[in-house]
């Protein structure tokens, strides 16, 4: 995939010489709330995602490190119900990315119209180009409408694609009811930059304060996609404050520990990796 092929270019020109209101009732701490996807139509949502991922490996003795940072800020403006679920439209306003090792640099930022690194061009392509997609009251993605017409190359961005990009803000939400203690389970693919994995996670509702849920996250990462042996295994920790009402993320902080190899200089080198995800949700006014 072109975006796949995008990201280990990016790492390996690094490398040089050696890349997601209906009024609720208030609750008290101890009574169960249902936690659903709930954004309203006619209502415009807005998410940061912002990303930092930091590689480290062992190359001929020398420690090299390479930093990639990449943040996607988009808005979801809802078009109507089909029943619990919800049609949206989904817009990527801004990405911004970064990404070296001290020495060879690269930025993006779909702002500067100027620049024409050509290495961007199918991340450009993506900017301010509307596709829809149908989202359940559990946070699952059941359609996506629109890539035909916006890309000529389906496999930039594709059904699974999609999901995995969104699925930090979306596919966090219980089947049933819960009360703070309360834990629930969530299984489902990711994706950081070249990296594919699969996260089975546990989500436990911490408290209830003023019509917001905070919730913790913990995870036990896997494999999805071991092409070229780039498989990936690790944990993922973090906090998320989730608006009852709407069902958004106002706030998440995440951290993935991962380790796996990747092909550097003719083999299969072993690689650390940290990835800090930070989401921020706000409705438009």
């Amino acid at each position: 995939m072109r975006l796949k092929k995008y990201f280990i270019v990016l790492l390996t020109c690094c490398l040089g010489a050696v890349a997601c209101k209906n009024d609720t009732k208030q609750s008290t701490a101890g009574d169960p709330v249902s936690l659903t996807f709930n954004f309203q139509p006619g209502s415009t949502y807005e998410y940061i995602l912002d990303n930092k991922l930091s590689l480290q490996s062992d190359i001929n003795g020398n420690t090299l490190t390479i930093m990639q940072d990449m943040k996607i800020m988009s808005s979801y403006d809802v078009i109507n119900n089909i029943g619990k679920n919800k049609n949206i439209e989904v817009t990527y306003n801004r990405i911004t990315m970064r990404s070296g090792n001290g020495i060879i640099n690269r930025e993006f930022d779909s702002d500067d119209t100027a620049a024409q690194d050509p290495i961007f061009s199918h991340v450009r392509d993506l900017v301010n180009k509307p596709f829809g997609i149908t989202v359940s009251e559990l946070g699952n993605i059941t359609e996506v409408r629109g890539f035909d017409n916006n890309h000529t190359d389906k496999n930039i961005l594709g059904d699974s694609s999609i999901r995995k990009m969104m699925v930090q803000c979306l596919s966090v939400y219980p089947a049933a009811a819960v009360k703070p203690g309360d834990s629930w389970k969530r299984d489902f693919s990711s994706s950081i930059g070249f990296i594919h994995m699969r996260l089975n996670s546990t989500y436990t509702l911490i408290t209830i304060n003023k019509g917001i849920a905070y919730i913790d996250v913990l995870s036990r990462i896997t494999p999805e996609d071991t092409t070229a042996g780039m498989g990936f295994t690790g944990s993922q920790k973090g906090k998320l404050e989730m608006d009852i009402a709407s069902g958004m993320i106002l706030q998440g902080n995440i951290t993935q520990d991962l380790e796996g190899q990747l092909p550097m200089a003719g083999r299969l080198t072993p690689v650390k990796a940290t990835s800090e995800i930070n989401i921020f949700g706000s409705k438009k006014h």
